[in-house]
């Protein structure tokens, strides 16, 4: 599928499992950088490994509780730095 998306980018909360990983996968080989957001910091290293590995884009992620909203109210604009 050719959507046209190379060289721009993508945010993708609940990216290291299920719909948001396949979302973030399918992006990737379409050509978006993907900013990947999840709780857990090991399961978006090994959803970054796998789309780095595959498909010249860049990962960033970022291992936050967005439900908390003593997270998600400042964020993005003081987001924390990327473990990546």
């Amino acid at each position: 599928m050719e959507l046209e998306l190379g060289g721009r980018k993508a945010l993708i909360t609940g990216a290291s499992r299920g719909i948001g990983r396949a979302c973030a996968e399918v992006l990737a080989e379409e050509g978006c950088d993907v900013v990947l957001v999840s709780r857990t910091a090991a399961d978006l290293e090994a959803a970054k490994a796998k789309i780095t590995a595959q498909h010249n884009v860049a990962v960033r992620c970022f291992p936050l509780d967005l439900s908390d909203s003593k997270v998600s109210t400042p964020w993005p604009r003081n987001a924390p730095r990327p473990i990546s």
